[in-house]
């Protein structure tokens, strides 16, 4: 019975409350911008949504409050976690993008007046997302002071960590890819000025933005996260999720290495095989710089950890499973490369030429193969010295789970 009376309290919350805001913003934008000349309609119904969704949120949320003042029990209720969670990522993502663009209205670039209603000049556009921000800090701040109230009395555990970690990590990768992503176009502007480039499509101040609001929004968001860690326990050190975001930003940052690396390797091939050179080094090495250093420092918080664990398992499990992470990427790199070379020379001798498709072929596989060589040679040899060790660490490390998936699916 508790479990359906949550339901309905933060589901009518959440629906009359993302309704009331909504209206409510876009009524003071109507009042307060007068280049937006809404019609009657429009401004009856923004009424109206305010009008109804605000007392029907009271009346709910005001309802749950009580129950929490009076019952712990509800306080720790993950349902209750998730709807203040789900609420902070519903005000910030947007609070997010409106700063964005309000820094791009207040420098006049085209990409952010390009998002605000027709007839919009770059002072209306101004106030037009400094009103949205206002409303959006607002409520998120609110939110946010109930729920680290609530987190005194009763600190997340279990689901609720989840849900935290979720809310967490979740900006934190927002902000490193808006980072990255600017990083990469910055890189590409200084190549431009350098003569490495003739054609970029990219704006310096857009970039530089960005690169402030997603570096901030990732530093702020990885520190926690960092914090959680450092003061979680083994509960934290051992959160699925946590693995996940580590090892799938270090997986998705290798692969993107790997490929940029073997677009350059294959246009030094189509030099050497008297082919007509294709692309630009602004494309992909830029790429590699960026995601090698995402690489990098996600591999050092690996390894520091590691170091942080006193089990001398776990700290080798957490060091294995990267390694295996990057032999893998490695071996399916070299794997494709090796068939396609030999693809390549089996067409050749059914043929007996060599033509341009086959040369175009044997230089794309080619630079594969050695972008990925490296790649799984390394972290093999270091795999393959662990399994050798006498003792309780080689055992683990022969007898071990994902050694034996490593093994199979390549078999």
């Amino acid at each position: 019975m508790a479990t359906v009376r949550r339901i309905y309290i933060y589901l009518v919350s959440t629906i009359s409350l993302q309704s009331m805001v909504w209206a409510l913003i876009a009524l003071l934008r109507n009042f307060l911008i007068t280049r937006l000349d809404p019609d009657i309609t429009a401004l009856a119904f923004q009424i109206a949504v305010v009008l109804v969704g605000l007392p029907v949120f009271l009346a709910h949320w005001l309802w749950g409050q009580r129950l929490a003042n009076r019952e712990l029990e509800e306080q720790e209720a993950a349902l209750r976690r998730f709807y203040l969670y789900a609420t902070l990522a519903g005000f910030l993502a947007p609070w997010i993008t409106n700063f964005y663009d309000l820094l791009g209205s207040i420098l006049r670039l085209n990409k952010s007046l390009n998002r605000l209603p027709f007839g919009l000049s770059a002072t209306d556009g101004i106030l037009y997302h400094l009103i949205a921000l206002v409303i959006l800090g607002v409520l998120w701040f609110y939110h946010q002071r109930i729920l680290a109230s609530e987190q005194k009395t009763i600190p997340d555990r279990e689901r609720n960590s989840t849900l935290r970690r979720m809310y967490v990590l979740g900006f934190s990768l927002a902000g490193l890819f808006a980072t990255g992503l600017a990083v990469i176009h910055l890189i590409r502007l200084l190549m431009l000025l350098m003569g490495f480039s003739t054609r970029l499509n990219v704006v310096l101040a857009n970039e530089l933005i960005r690169l402030l609001v997603g570096a901030s929004l990732w530093f702020v968001f990885w520190r926690w996260a960092r914090q959680l860690f450092e003061q979680g326990g083994a509960e934290e050190g051992e959160s699925a999720l946590r693995k996940f975001y580590l090892y799938g930003t270090v997986f998705y940052s290798t692969v993107g290495v790997v490929a940029n690396s073997a677009g350059i390797l294959a246009g030094v091939f189509r030099r050497i095989l008297s082919l007509p050179p294709e692309g630009n080094l602004s494309e992909p090495l830029p790429i590699i710089l960026g995601l090698g250093a995402v690489w990098a420092y996600h591999a050092f918080v690996l390894r520091d950890d590691a170091g942080k664990i006193k089990e001398v398992p776990r700290q080798m499990g957490i060091r294995r499973l990267y390694l295996y992470l990057i032999a893998f990427v490695g071996l399916c790199a070299l794997l494709t490369g090796i068939v396609g070379d030999l693809n390549v020379l089996l067409r050749l001798l059914d043929q007996g030429t060599f033509g341009t498709e086959l040369r175009e072929q044997l230089a794309i596989f080619t630079a594969i193969l050695l972008a990925g060589f490296p790649v799984w040679l390394i972290p093999w040899m270091r795999i393959q010295a662990d399994t050798n060790q006498p003792g309780v660490i080689g055992l683990q490390a022969r007898q071990s789970l994902v050694r034996k998936i490593y093994v199979y699916f390549f078999l």
